[in-house]
């Protein structure tokens, strides 16, 4: 049986589980990905919770970095309003 080859979303999604983010720049020179914002969207669109933030390259571009939530990162919005009564 022929192993199956990694998507750029498989490789992306390994690279936020082992790194803090990735940036525009890492996902063309480590995967070939010229379209990152269209691969965090596939993956958002699976469930994964990514969130961007603004990052200035050491050049001083501006750029967008992309951060995997881990299930223990929330904030109190995320969490359902419970009513709790005495």
């Amino acid at each position: 049986m022929k192993s199956k080859t990694p998507t750029q979303c498989d490789l992306i999604l390994a690279h936020l589980q082992r790194h803090e983010f990735i940036t525009p720049l890492d996902a063309l020179n480590r995967y070939g990905c010229f379209r990152l914002a269209a691969r965090i969207n596939d993956l958002k669109n699976q469930g994964y919770r990514i969130e961007s933030k603004p990052w200035t390259t050491p050049g001083g571009a501006k750029v967008a970095k992309y951060i995997l939530k881990k299930s223990t990162d929330f904030r109190q919005a995320d969490l359902p309003h419970i009513h709790i009564c005495a």
